[in-house]
């Protein structure tokens, strides 16, 4: 069955940073299919951001969804805003068909999960009086996406080092990690922060997690 967006589908509207010194890398707006104009446009709810209805931009966005369990995604512009029955809707109009999205961009979701922390091995630095020889700890994220992370620790981490993260995600993922940068928090409770790259992932690992970030979203967007 060919992949085709539906009215009731929910959806999310990837919006790229503007900035290339912004970490965020973009931002994910959650929303939920409300009508279909014959194959040029989809109507969506009127995403909101902090309460407010986020101001679309008019440059080429992405629309991502997910079908039978693997995430598509095609390519829209914002068109305006209509009212219909109540509803504020963003008119978008279709500029590419759908098509397996590969989830090259990647979207930060700040949040605080507690994770545990496992070295792979216990290799010491000669010059690097930092690390200690514990081999399992506890953190917290500061963010996340399909990628990578970037987590709060106690006990100092070396760039380049393999570690293995566990953490609930509505399910318990565990992983393989390697790290990219490590910065010290002066007066802070946990003392280091550093930034995770995510190696070796399965495809369904990957799905997992965008679902997990996707799932925060609708959540927050309910609650707004």
């Amino acid at each position: 069955m060919e992949p085709e967006i539906q009215i009731g589908m929910r959806v999310v509207l990837f919006i790229p940073s503007t900035s290339k010194y912004d970490e965020e890398k973009g931002l994910a707006l959650p929303s939920i299919v409300e009508k279909i104009q014959g194959e040029e446009y989809i109507y969506i709810q009127m995403p909101t951001y902090h309460g407010y209805y986020y101001p679309l931009p008019r440059e080429t966005i992405l629309l991502r969804c997910f079908f039978d369990s693997m995430p598509y995604s095609l390519e829209v512009r914002y068109e305006e805003m209509v009212e219909n029955e109540g509803f504020m809707l963003a008119k978008m109009k279709r500029l590419s068909p759908i098509k397996e999205h590969q989830m090259r961009e990647s979207y930060r979701l700040k949040c605080m999960i507690p994770v545990t922390i496992e070295r792979t091995s216990n290799k010491r630095s000669a010059d690097n009086d930092h690390v200690s020889e514990n081999s399992e700890w506890d953190g917290f994220t500061i963010d996340l996406s399909e990628g990578g992370m970037l987590l709060s620790t106690n006990e100092f981490l070396q760039e380049g080092e393999s570690i293995i993260v566990s953490l609930d995600l509505g399910g318990q993922e565990s992983l393989e990690s390697r790290v990219l940068r490590v910065e010290e928090v002066p007066k802070a409770k946990y003392r280091f922060k550093a930034a995770l790259q995510f190696e070796h992932q399965q495809q369904q690992q990957t799905q997992r997690i965008y679902r997990y970030i996707v799932r925060v979203q609708v959540e927050h967007m309910k609650r707004e």
